[in-house]
């Protein structure tokens, strides 16, 4: 699904500071497991770990961040609304 919307309709500040937190968020969880994994595993595998993990998370956010940004080009509410409940994204 597609929207026309000219570039001063969008950019949506709400939706744009969601996406923002979800990626720290994703980021934080992520620097947390790391640490808990690099205790249990030799130091060569560290660099694997952390490849690992950036993929995980890039890939776990593609959609949400797919999302939000469909939400915002369209205008609409609804969905946007919808995404930052799912998320915990509205505080």
């Amino acid at each position: 699904m597609q929207c026309s919307a000219s570039r001063a309709e969008q950019d949506d500040p709400n939706v744009q500071a969601a996406a923002r937190r979800l990626r720290e968020r994703a980021k934080r969880e992520k620097r947390r497991q790391l640490a808990v994994a690099r205790r249990d595993v030799d130091d060569c595998h560290h660099e694997a770990l952390e490849q690992l993990a950036d993929q995980l998370v890039a890939r776990l956010l593609a959609r949400p961040q797919a999302a939000l940004s469909l939400a915002e080009e369209c205008h609409d509410e609804e969905l946007a609304e919808t995404l930052l409940s799912l998320y915990d994204l509205d505080s």
